[in-house]
């Protein structure tokens, strides 16, 4: 076997097994390989040794470090994909540790919004079915008022990300006619102001603006 046959196996080889790797890998790999080819034949050379059996060696040592090159691609592939993985991972966490201080109301306020949101459109649809068929005592239209504050509330939440300033004028507007709708009971009172002031206390993230200190 030549000399030209055994170097170009082993290179092809070594091609072969880098190539999934990261380029800084599996470029120094094929460098490192080249350098011992080289340093063997220089070795081979100075020492006066035949060239067939000098081949014959370098083809033995490649079939022989078939086992270690495959262990040593898998370690660095796997070391790329935890690198990969640690990335994505940090810049999911700066993603969302930036985006979550700007936008969206805090859980309890988008809770308790949402709840004054059905109770009103609940109500609001039984008073108006009342008074579309004359079934009740509701002459006056309450109902649909009510089912229109329920709406507000909930266009409020939808437009938490899409539109901040209506959202929060939404938000207030809605709290405080949900407390005078039902001005007769001291719950919902409460309810719609605090509603109405944690909008207000919330315009500075959902517009993107930090509180000053």
């Amino acid at each position: 076997m030549s000399a030209q046959l055994s170097d170009r196996l082993t290179r092809r080889w070594v091609r072969a097994y880098t190539r999934p790797l990261p380029p800084e890998a599996r470029d120094g790999r094929r460098a490192e390989v080249d350098s011992d080819l080289w340093e063997h034949r220089d070795e081979t050379r100075e020492r006066g040794l035949n060239r067939t059996l000098t081949s014959l060696e370098v083809t033995a040592r490649l079939l022989a470090g078939v086992p270690a090159d495959l262990a040593w691609r898998h370690s660095h592939l796997r070391a790329a994909r935890d690198a990969r993985r640690s990335t994505r991972i940090e810049r999911n966490l700066m993603t969302e540790t930036i985006a979550l201080p700007k936008f969206g109301y805090p859980t309890w306020l988008a809770i308790l919004a949402a709840v004054m949101g059905g109770f009103a459109i609940i109500v609001g649809t039984v008073g108006a079915i009342e008074y579309l068929t004359d079934s009740g005592d509701n002459s006056d239209g309450w109902g649909f008022l009510a089912l229109a504050v329920g709406a507000v509330l909930l266009a409020a939440l939808w437009l938490a990300r899409r539109a901040p300033l209506a959202s929060v004028l939404l938000m207030v507007f809605g709290g405080l006619v949900f407390g005078l709708l039902m001005w007769w009971i001291v719950v919902p009172i409460l309810m719609g102001i605090v509603v109405a002031i944690g909008a207000v206390l919330s315009a500075p993230r959902l517009l993107g603006a930090r509180p000053s200190a």
